[in-house]
């Protein structure tokens, strides 16, 4: 077992391996490599059960600290000014609480957003598991915007990354993608993908300084 994951609560969970858990985290990597979602994602069943909330804390903490996915705190909706804040809230925040008396500080799970980064999006290209429709199609929207000169939102802010150079790097790891999909078995790109992953985490291991010891 890695050091990384030696640090975790793995231990206390149970059943699911290191390998396990990275198949799974793959699969959420994969959903919000391209789109938001609530930082509750990480919650996600594992194998039939539901994952412990402590662990899907460590999961979000080393994606962040490993430059793999943004966190987007509402402040207005309860969320926190910065990623430390929401970090520590998550780890002390059950989820299960939100409609009980401790509601506003389970609310973290729900008021918080995350996203991939660019290294994210690189990550699972390298391996074939960029989803290229949604690729594809965000390049698309972003060639269409700057068609029709919307790069500016309501309140006259900018748009963020609507730009040529965004929609040519979208489509370019999408046709990555699709060809190493195509060259190489799901299994033998799993395995790579679990190795890299692995790597990139070890790598950050500095920001498991907030992973409770099992």
């Amino acid at each position: 077992m890695s050091r990384w994951m030696a640090a975790s609560r793995l231990g206390a969970f149970g059943e699911p391996t290191r390998d396990a858990v990275y198949s799974w985290l793959l699969d959420t990597l994969r959903i919000v490599a391209l789109e938001d979602a609530q930082v509750c994602i990480f919650l996600m069943s594992l194998k039939d059960k539901c994952l412990e909330w402590q662990l899907g804390a460590e999961m979000v903490a080393a994606c962040v600290g490993a430059g793999l996915v943004k966190l987007f705190p509402s402040a207005d909706e309860g969320g926190c000014p910065n990623d430390e804040t929401v970090l520590r809230r998550l780890f002390v925040s059950d989820p299960e609480q939100i409609l009980s008396a401790d509601a506003r500080e389970a609310n973290i799970w729900g008021c918080t957003y995350v996203i991939g980064t660019k290294e994210c999006q690189r990550l699972l290209a390298r391996h074939g598991f960029l989803e290229c429709k949604t690729a594809l199609i965000l390049a698309r929207v972003i060639d269409e915007r700057l068609a029709s000169g919307e790069v500016r939102s309501s309140d006259g802010a900018p748009i963020i990354d609507i730009s040529p150079e965004r929609a040519a790097r979208l489509r370019a790891l999408a046709e990555q993608s699709s060809q190493v999909e195509r060259e190489a078995p799901l299994e033998v790109r799993r395995q790579a993908f679990v190795a890299e992953l692995n790597a990139v985490l070890e790598a950050h291991s500095v920001v498991q300084n907030c992973v409770v010891q099992s």
